[in-house]
This record gives C-alpha cells, sequence and structure tokens, in this order.
C-alpha cells in the first residue's frame, strides 16, 4: 500500500504525545532524510500528531515518514508483521521508570528495540540485559543515530535482537511463569 517493500521499517506506535518526545524522534528521522533505505512509520493519536503530520509537509519528510491515525489492534499486528525495528521513545526529565507497552508488541513479533529513554530508567538495564535491542539515554543524539545505523545496515544483528526478545517475552511473560510467580509470592 505504501510501497515500502525493499525499506528497512522502524516502527513508533502508540500515543504520540508530550511524554514520548516526539521532537527527539523528528530529528532522528531528519537525519536519514537522504536515505533511501529506510522508513519511519509512525502510528497513533495524542496531543502532537497535528505538528508531526505540520513538520512533515514543511520539511519535505515525507518519502521517509509516513504518520498514520490510530488503526484497530488487529490491524496494528498485521503492520508489525511488516515492520523491522521498533521504536521507544521517552522524555529525559522524567524521574520514574516508564515500561511502554509497545516493548511488549516488539518483542511478540520478534522487532529488536531501538530506545532514547530519561537516565536512569529500568528498561536500559532490561534491553541491555536481554540483548533484544540498543538503548541510549534521551539527548544521547549521536548515539541514538549510530544505533539506527546499526540495526538499518546489519539485517542478522537485528534478527538475533528479534530472536533474543521472543525468546525472553516467551519465557518470563507466558502464563505459566506467570502462575509461578503468583504461587511464589503466596508463599
Amino acid at each position: 500500500k505504501y510501497d515500502l517493500k525493499d525499506k528497512v521499517i522502524f516502527i513508533f506506535g502508540g500515543n504520540l504525545g508530550f511524554a514520548q518526545d516526539i521532537d527527539n524522534l523528528l530529528r532522528l528521522v531528519s537525519s536519514f532524510k537522504n536515505s533511501e533505505k529506510i522508513h519511519f512509520l509512525f502510528i497513533g493519536e495524542g496531543t502532537e500528531y497535528k505538528r508531526i503530520d505540520l513538520w512533515i509537509k514543511e520539511n519535505d519528510i515525507g518519502s521517509n515518514l509516513t504518520l498514520l491515525p490510530a488503526v484497530s489492534n488487529k490491524e496494528y499486528q498485521s503492520i508489525l508483521q511488516e515492520c523491522d525495528v521498533g521504536i521507544i521513545s521517552l522524555r529525559k526529565d522524567f524521574k520514574t521508570d516508564n515500561f511502554p507497552n509497545k516493548i511488549l508488541n516488539y518483542m511478540e513479533y520478534k522487532l529488536p528495540i531501538l530506545a532514547s529513554i530519561n537516565p536512569g530508567n529500568e528498561i536500559k538495564e532490561f534491553i541491555n540485559k536481554h540483548g533484544n535491542g540498543l538503548v541510549s539515554d534521551n539527548g544521547e543524539d549521536e548515539m541514538l543515530l549510530n544505533h539506527a545505523k546499526e540495526l538499518l545496515e546489519n539485517e542478522l544483528r537485528r534478527k538475533e535482537m528479534g530472536e533474543k526478545g521472543y525468546s525472553m517475552l516467551e519465557e518470563t511473560f507466558n502464563v505459566k511463569s506467570a502462575a509461578n510467580q503468583i504461587v511464589k509470592t503466596k508463599n
């Protein structure tokens, strides 16, 4: 539908609001303005949706970024099957941990995670421990860019990270594992 067959698709799905630091995402997209290999797909709703739409038009970035309104869960799941990398972005001045649910969706579809998060967030340890993506602190634009380039250029690394995330999801978040945690907590 969007002629993205030969591109590496980086998806950001969910809320497009203050907490996600949309400027962080737009700086990343700008860095790849002239790349023919990559495409960013933002799907969702929120306070920043119209601003992103305007930014795309003002910066003539339409060939590298598609912005879609929220879709049904079924459609979102089918879109995830066609993507290559899942993006997480959290505002750098947050003082608390925030573990976006989209991480689990990305892992379910074997997508490596490209994360730019607030310093001290437990997501950094989670991703580094499990090897299911690359993470930097929000504001470390050069590191985020290098991580994106690595995921763009190295298909084998993307697949390995995606598999690690999926395996960890199956081992940790399945029903049996959850039941065992509940039983341990009761005793």
